[in-house]
């Protein structure tokens, strides 16, 4: 059922640090996202080395360490338990291609699987190395969320949407997460290439902060990711309770945009 909650137009994707700062508050937050409208929630794993991170997600990431160096996938799922017995909309995990490595790749989908997990992006996982991982991947049913950019060449483009699931992730310009002042200027383009050879969602996602660039995503994608944004609110806030309620308010402020 949740897989086909991203057949909805203009979705509302907050990425949030596993952990930062704590457990019990990133439960608390994904909740209370989806409470507000969130259409799927990206739950990035904490490494000491993010792939295509800027420093607000860095940091982020850094902190959760700080608090629990064990912190990983095993309490990601427990996770993700919890929040299914009351939200049945997509969660998906942002991990780098290291930690699923070291943790088995078969043990990881399968564990994903069982815990409720729909699917996984693997930023730094090419295509051309991505077989085991799309084997079990399509076994354990367990999708992967594979990212694109405007310089993706089409012969990869290709090969990379007919594995991706169950949206394409599009780069809204080339560096790291964080702060833009503009995105490519030809998004629109690579939307329609992309859906030309496969009928899936296209998700848009760095630098999307503002609503200015919710509503240019979603008149040309079918999602907004935002992430470093919502990391920087969830900082400099005082209070836990405050996080949430900022970032719920955000969140419906970009829902009534996208539907107005």
């Amino acid at each position: 059922m949740a897989k086909n909650l991203l057949k909805n137009k203009n979705m509302i994707i907050p990425y949030f640090t596993l952990g930062d700062p704590s457990l019990e508050f990133t439960e608390k937050l994904i909740k209370g996202s989806f409470e507000a409208g969130a259409d799927l929630i990206e739950i990035g794993i904490p490494f000491s080395d993010p792939v295509a991170d800027g420093p607000v997600i860095q940091a982020s990431h850094q902190r959760a360490l700080a608090k629990d160096p064990e912190i990983g996938i095993e309490k990601g799922l427990e996770v993700v338990r919890r929040v299914k017995k009351e939200h049945d909309k997509p969660i998906l995990f942002m991990v780098a291609a290291n930690i699923v490595y070291a943790y088995g790749i078969k043990n990881f989908f399968k564990d994903c699987s069982l815990s409720g997990l729909d699917s996984c992006i693997i930023p730094d996982l090419c295509i051309e190395d991505a077989e085991e991982y799309l084997k079990y991947s399509k076994f354990f049913k367990v999708g992967i969320v594979f990212l694109v950019s405007h310089l993706t060449k089409e012969n990869r483009l290709k090969k990379i949407v007919k594995n991706s699931s169950p949206f394409v992730y599009l780069i809204s310009s080339t560096g790291i997460t964080g702060e833009r002042d503009s995105f490519a200027n030809n998004l629109n383009e690579i939307v329609n290439n992309i859906k030309a050879i496969k009928d899936i969602p296209v998700c848009i996602g760095f630098g999307v902060r503002e609503k200015k660039h919710v509503d240019f995503v979603h008149s040309v994608g079918d999602g907004a990711i935002v992430g470093s944004y919502f990391s920087e609110l969830i900082k400099e806030q005082k209070s836990e309770s405050e996080a949430i309620s900022i970032i719920q308010r955000k969140i419906k402020s970009f829902k009534a945009i996208a539907i107005s």
